[in-house]
């Protein structure tokens, strides 16, 4: 497990899940709520809800724009209501509003790891709005480039999932949590 950076936490705040597509997010939010009796958010699940449409019909029919207004909506709703996992969308700390949130309204975990483990994990492109037909690892290489930063940049805690199965990532992380919070 590699812990990158470790810079608080405080479990009565949001657990708040950050990551490229593929990262595991939604799969290991939904185990790590589980695992620790949690209310679990899917950010991304929750614009589909609120819009009644898929995200790729969203993103096709009012945009990328109109999109990531929504998805900063739901992220400030879903920072205000105490302690939670929130698995956020990939695109999420693309707007500064949301890196905000995400640096100071709760604690932030950064799933990282490569764009070949990444391309071998995506399955439903088809739900995926910025993935076409072009080949997905040069495509997920070019968003990554884009957005690895900003990831950084946010992240309280960094864990690189490269050889993980989402099983050990959960425990990892259910782990890292645990202790964290003893030693506050």
């Amino acid at each position: 497990m590699s812990n990158v950076i470790n810079k608080f936490i405080d479990l009565k705040e949001p657990i708040l899940l950050i990551g490229m597509m593929g990262s595991w997010k939604s799969t290991v939010g939904r185990k790590l709520a589980q695992k620790t009796n949690l209310d679990f958010i899917d950010t991304d699940n929750e614009i589909q809800l609120r819009e009644s449409k898929s995200l790729v019909d969203i993103f096709r029919n009012e945009g990328e724009a109109y999109f990531r207004k929504i998805e900063s909506e739901i992220l400030r709703e879903s920072t205000n209501d105490g302690c939670k996992i929130i698995s956020t969308g990939g695109g999420m700390i693309l707007m500064p509003e949301n890196r905000s949130i995400l640096m100071t309204e709760g604690y932030t975990i950064y799933l990282k790891c490569s764009t070949g483990v990444l391309a071998n994990r995506i399955s439903n492109i088809g739900k995926r709005p910025l993935l076409n037909s072009s080949p997905l690892s040069i495509q997920l290489s070019n968003i990554f480039k884009e957005r690895k930063s900003l990831y950084e940049e946010v992240a309280h805690f960094t864990l690189d999932t490269e050889l993980m199965t989402a099983k050990k990532v959960t425990e990892a992380l259910k782990i890292h949590l645990q202790a964290h919070n003893e030693n506050n």
